[in-house]
């Protein structure tokens, strides 16, 4: 599978009437708002309403059926400060930035959001690799094999991911400033990055590193390894913070090579905290 076809099939929403999804929205309260899961006071009768209204975007690290998200916290440190506020989480399992960029280019207008925050990164690493896992196995593969679409030209030339990431972060921040949105994305920390290195990880975080690599393909973290050291090592526009460092390689802040715990979360939704707060005021 190549990257313009898992480009292609990885826009979708979240179906929020699933009853497992229900179930998991309704234990931390959340709303749901046409394709968003959102968080939001009673006294409002829509996000929409919200002096302070913030989608969240990003894969699963970021989706709002997950049992604990950074969104989730970023809610509940904000509304010790107001309460005239919703988030709008619009994070996908398998989104990578381009998945953002179209989501955010379809719904901005409706929503006409004061913020706009990603925690991005580690699912464009992915693209490259054989996906024959969880949700894109059975997103994207049986469309392949159905024949739901067919090439008819050859491959368009590729960028390289990480040049592709920066690109399609700047028309992020493009689309949102014609909308007077304020725009952050954050370079999401992740197990086997230059800050997250296997050779200082216990038997526990190889052992997530391990099952990454059956899941993604032996070169995983060397792909891992050279997305992150490319975008760091580039000149960055201030719309983007690299936050990669934030969780070191303590057991106790990841749940798999990808996603963080709760302890893990946290500590990324009080990063984001800081550098949007000033915008709040």
């Amino acid at each position: 599978m190549d990257r313009w076809v898992f480009d292609t099939f990885t826009l979708y929403d979240h179906d929020y009437m699933d009853q497992k999804y229900v179930e998991t929205l309704s234990k931390y309260n959340y709303k749901i708002f046409a394709n968003w899961a959102c968080l939001y006071q009673d006294e409002l009768n829509t996000p929409l309403e919200a002096d302070i209204r913030i989608i969240v975007l990003g894969g699963s690290t970021t989706s709002a059926i997950l049992e604990s998200t950074w969104s989730y916290h970023l809610y509940r440190e904000l509304s010790q400060f107001t309460t005239n506020l919703a988030i709008l989480n619009g994070g996908c399992g398998t989104y990578n930035s381009f998945s953002e960029f179209m989501k955010l280019n379809r719904d901005i207008s409706s929503i006409n959001p004061t913020h706009v925050l990603s925690l991005s990164g580690v699912n464009d690493t992915v693209v490259p690799n054989k996906i024959s896992n969880g949700f894109a196995k059975m997103l994207i593969e049986p469309l392949v094999k159905g024949n739901l679409f067919t090439r008819f030209n050859d491959c368009i030339p590729e960028v390289a991911r990480p040049i592709r990431w920066i690109e399609e972060t700047l028309h992020m921040n493009s689309i949102c400033n014609n909308y007077n949105a304020d725009f952050m994305r954050f370079l999401q920390p992740c197990l086997g990055s230059p800050c997250n290195p296997t050779s200082s990880m216990s038997p526990v975080l190889l052992d997530m590193i391990i099952n990454s690599r059956r899941m993604f393909g032996e070169q995983y973290v060397e792909y891992v390894d050279y997305f992150y050291r490319t975008i760091v090592s580039s000149q960055l526009p201030s719309c983007i913070k690299n936050i990669s460092a934030l969780l070191p390689n303590h057991e106790d802040l990841w749940q798999d090579s990808r996603h963080p715990s709760d302890k893990g979360y946290l500590l990324i939704a009080q990063e984001i905290m800081k550098t949007i707060k000033p915008s709040l005021t």
